[in-house]
């Protein structure tokens, strides 16, 4: 009985493990596509200025996509944990 409890225990225990690993993988992937799609939407508006104005500079500085995606507090996240 004791051997069944500790198996079923086990079992449940890893079940929830993978689904909670599957969760934070799924929410990091949605993350990061979101990010990507930011950015890539900087880029383009950066495309159709220097179309429309051809003074415009045809490039984004990485600083400026940076400052565009995150806040200025998870900026400071991300450079103290770097």
């Amino acid at each position: 009985m004791n051997t069944f409890f500790l198996g079923s225990t086990g079992l449940l225990t890893l079940a929830w493990y993978l689904q909670k690993k599957s969760k934070i993988h799924e929410e990091n992937e949605r993350t990061f596509k979101n990010y990507l799609t930011k950015a890539t939407d900087l880029l383009q508006e950066q495309y159709e200025k220097h179309i429309q104005d051809p003074q415009a500079q045809p490039w984004v500085a990485i600083n400026h996509i940076r400052d565009k995606l995150f806040s200025e507090e998870d900026q400071y996240v991300f450079v103290v944990y770097s």
